[in-house]
Order: C-alpha cells, then sequence, then structure tokens
C-alpha cells in the first residue's frame, strides 16, 4: 500500500484500520501521529480550552464515575450498597452515631480481611487509624481513657 502522505509503499500492517468502512486508512500510522501531533501542536490553546470547558460541564458526572470505580477498585462494593448501608445505618456513624449532613461517611473496612464494616464520620475513621485499627490499639486507649495506664 502506498501512503497518501508520504507517498512510500509500506505493508498493510503499518495503516491503521478503519472499523467504520471495513478498510485501511489511505495515511500510514507514522503520517498518522505526526499529522495529529502537528494538529495538536498549532491548535494547542483551543483544544485546551475545550477539555476545560468540558470537563467543567460534565464535573459531576465525572465525580460519579470516578465514586463507582473508586468503591469497586478498592472495597469491592457497588455506588447501590453503598447507599443501602448509609440507608440502613440511618445515615449515621457507626461508631459514634452522629448524623451525615452531607452523606460524607467513609468506608470502614478490615485491612486483613477487607470485609467493608460500616461507614464512619472522617473523625472516628481517622481515629481508628491511628490507633492501628486493632483491638489492642482500642484496649490501650480504653484503658488510658479509664486513667489504668
Amino acid at each position: 500500500m502506498i501512503c497518501s502522505k508520504c507517498g512510500i509503499d509500506k505493508l498493510e500492517s503499518d495503516f491503521y484500520w478503519r472499523k467504520e468502512n471495513s478498510k485501511h486508512r489511505t495515511s500510514c500510522k507514522e503520517c498518522d501521529v505526526k499529522s495529529k501531533s502537528d494538529y495538536y501542536t498549532r491548535n494547542v490553546e483551543a483544544i485546551l480550552a475545550k477539555k476545560r470547558a468540558y470537563h467543567h460541564k460534565n464535573r459531576q458526572a465525572a465525580i460519579d464515575r470516578m465514586r463507582v470505580h473508586r468503591y469497586k477498585r478498592r472495597y469491592g462494593i457497588t455506588v447501590e450498597q453503598f447507599d443501602a448501608l448509609f440507608e440502613l445505618q440511618g445515615g449515621c456513624c457507626k461508631l459514634c452515631g452522629k448524623i451525615s449532613e452531607s452523606r460524607r461517611l467513609c468506608i470502614d473496612h478490615d485491612h486483613i480481611t477487607d470485609a467493608v464494616r460500616g461507614l464512619l464520620c472522617i473523625q472516628c475513621n481517622s481515629a481508628l487509624g491511628k490507633l492501628g485499627d486493632t483491638v489492642e490499639g482500642l484496649m490501650r486507649a480504653l484503658a488510658y481513657v479509664k486513667g489504668e495506664l
């Protein structure tokens, strides 16, 4: 095949395949990459402005997509499972019982088994983490508060 841009005879594998018409592109991969790079260099400001406008317009949708993937990747749960847990706990932190005004509860999980234990406010989640997320750490803190240490 001969590239329509550089005029060099090349192998079929040197051309991208077009799904829409089931044919190879007329320009080779190398020329396509150079063409796209040149276009970007000439139009970088317009391209970035368009990206910023898109992200500004679709900000909440992007946040929602990231939330879906984060819950699945980190905790193995869906947003629906998070919402069900939130409703089951009455919108409250499972440890201190404070109501979450903004639905911003942390997913607490066992760091060994990765099992989700419940939803905690940021203060309780941080406290558990600082105590080592262990029964021993909690018992030591309890002994300290009781004045036994």
